[in-house]
């Protein structure tokens, strides 16, 4: 990958149907469930403008607020909705849980459809799965930790974490970056899965793939300071002073955030 310090622009939403349809299975797939007669998916407040474009890319949808903390959620409850959801994410869900949900609440019987079923290969990096599934269960993390072989005294790691409810997808991934082990969370409160992108190979991998499907909630403002600290890196500018403190302000930022969002749930 090329060294540049060019900040792709977000836009609103997938414009085509094939890129909102795979963008949507992943978003529904981190963080959506379909009970009976609806489709919830869950997100912060803060991405109130999102939920409000992808209501009018669906042409159906309503968005409410839990009464705790700062979660939103976007219901699509009428046939014509769940229809077009279905046909929009139909043949592209990467695991089974979304798809045998359908099938136990009779989805293709009471709309006359064929449900494909998923694919391992929709979890591709030439489309948009792994953007909507990030928006749910992903967060972008900065870390610095002492070290005695670098000039500043520090090391600064980039990581893309994921966390799930059952290890399934993470596996999917865990091929596909050729990554580390997936370790089980020990709080039985709320049990879940965890798997860590990061790595000099790793990290432009995923730099070039959101560049190119770029996040559209507020996670891509921390997907910038990722980028942003990347860059820095690939020049060696974390090795001098004023470069390090940059790259601790964003730190900060992030750790503040993912803080606040933890409390809040």
């Amino acid at each position: 990958m090329t060294k540049n310090n060019h900040i792709f622009k977000s836009i609103i939403v997938p414009k085509s149907e094939t890129d909102l349809g795979y963008y949507l299975a992943g978003l529904i797939e981190g963080d959506g469930h379909f009970s009976k007669n609806q489709l919830i998916i869950s997100g912060h407040e803060n991405d109130y403008q999102f939920f409000g474009s992808l209501k009018y890319l669906l042409r159906y949808g309503e968005i409410s607020k839990y009464t705790k903390g700062r979660a939103l959620r976007f219901v699509v409850s009428s046939k014509a909705g769940l229809l077009r959801v279905i046909l929009l994410c139909n043949g592209k869900f990467v695991g089974w849980h979304k798809y045998n949900q359908l099938l136990k609440h009779n989805y293709d019987k009471r709309f006359n459809i064929f449900l494909q079923p998923p694919k391992d290969e929709n979890l591709a990096l030439n489309n948009f799965w792994f953007c909507g599934f990030i928006e749910a269960d992903g967060c972008f993390n900065i870390t610095i930790r002492k070290s005695n072989t670098s000039t500043t005294k520090v090391r600064v790691d980039l990581r893309l974490t994921i966390a799930q409810k059952d290890n399934y997808l993470l596996k999917q991934i865990q091929q596909k970056f050729t990554t580390a082990q997936i370790y089980e969370s020990k709080n039985t409160k709320n049990p879940h899965f965890r798997i860590t992108i990061s790595g000099y190979k790793r990290v432009p991998t995923v730099i070039s793939y959101f560049d190119k499907y770029p996040l559209q909630t507020c996670k891509y403002a921390h997907y910038r300071m990722f980028r942003r600290c990347f860059r820095l890196m690939q020049f060696k500018k974390h090795f001098d002073l004023k470069g390090l403190q940059q790259v601790k302000a964003m730190q900060k930022i992030l750790t503040s955030v993912y803080k606040k969002n933890n409390a809040n749930r």
